[in-house]
């Protein structure tokens, strides 16, 4: 960084009257250094060797001055957002350059890979089942949709929309069960790091929700108590909120606090009985679909 010059004058001069300026006539005593926009600009060093930044001077000019669409900051509505033009012809050239070369597609059905992303429309009520594709063990979790309006599935994930609160409960309670991971492993093959690929086996091994088989309720009720639980965990837990922490070692220790509730032992025994149906009220019902993703 270079040694800042002194102003001319006339420019210290600006600076002092803009410095004493406040631009809304309701707060006459927040002045444009008070800004947030401009008071992220002042820098004051530490170590004794540093130049400080004020607030007048700006940051260096970045790469992150450029950004690839123009989005106004602003608290109500919806607001219009822009395509840098710079960004437009890089597009463009990609594109052409795919093109020339025999590949086909664009970036932009590249990104939407067999409309994974312009698939999801997930409308307006239901809840949202979510459960992963890969690996040995059958992780899933649901959300109401009312809550998801902002949400992109990733790729390695499943989802599916139901309307039933309690059908949704029920699929995460099953997909959760050791006793439906037990059923998929003889199916499910292995790599250099164990099992993976899950994908539709789990769905496909999963008895349809009936709503009038009373352990297939309980099984609800329960998978809801338990997320509850887990929340919790999740909450209160240092490690298992801290993001950098690796997500499979926070899986294993959420796991390992939930083993000591009487919740999952109870489940464990319902996904049991429904796997060997055996449960407790007669069966029936449609059949459940797999996920689209």
């Amino acid at each position: 960084m270079s040694v800042p010059r002194v102003m001319p004058p006339e420019l210290a001069s600006f600076v002092r009257l803009v410095a004493r300026y406040a631009p809304d006539p309701k707060e006459p005593a927040r002045f444009i250094p008070d800004l947030s926009a401009v008071r992220t600009n002042v820098r004051r060093p530490t170590n004794g060797r540093d130049v400080p930044r004020f607030w007048y001077m700006l940051p260096a000019f970045t790469a992150r001055h450029l950004p690839s669409i123009f989005t106004p900051r602003i608290n109500h509505g919806t607001p219009p957002v822009a395509l840098n033009t710079q960004t437009a012809r890089r597009f463009a050239t990609i594109n052409q350059k795919l093109k020339t070369v025999g590949k086909g597609k664009s970036l932009q059905q590249r990104i939407d890979e067999r409309g994974k992303l312009s698939r999801q429309t997930l409308g307006a009520t239901g809840y949202l089942i979510l459960a992963g594709a890969g690996g040995k063990i059958v992780c899933a979790a649901c959300v109401p949709v009312a809550q998801a309006q902002d949400l992109v599935v990733d790729q390695t994930l499943y989802w599916k929309v139901v309307t039933d609160a309690d059908e949704a409960w029920y699929q995460v309670g099953m997909l959760n069960s050791q006793a439906l991971t037990n059923a998929t492993l003889a199916f499910n093959p292995k790599g250099d790091f164990g099992e993976r690929h899950l994908h539709t086996l789990p769905y496909r091994m999963m008895p349809a929700y009936d709503s009038g088989n009373g352990d297939h309720r309980k099984i609800a009720v329960l998978a809801k108590d338990i997320a509850v639980l887990a929340e919790g965990h999740c909450t209160t837990d240092p490690y298992l909120s801290d993001p950098a922490k690796a997500l499979t070692a926070r899986r294993r220790k959420l796991r390992t606090l939930l083993d000591t509730s009487p919740l999952l032992a109870q489940l464990e025994t319902l996904a049991q009985s429904a796997r060997a149906g055996t449960s407790t009220a007669p069966s029936g019902g449609s059949g459940t679909q797999a996920p689209s993703c």
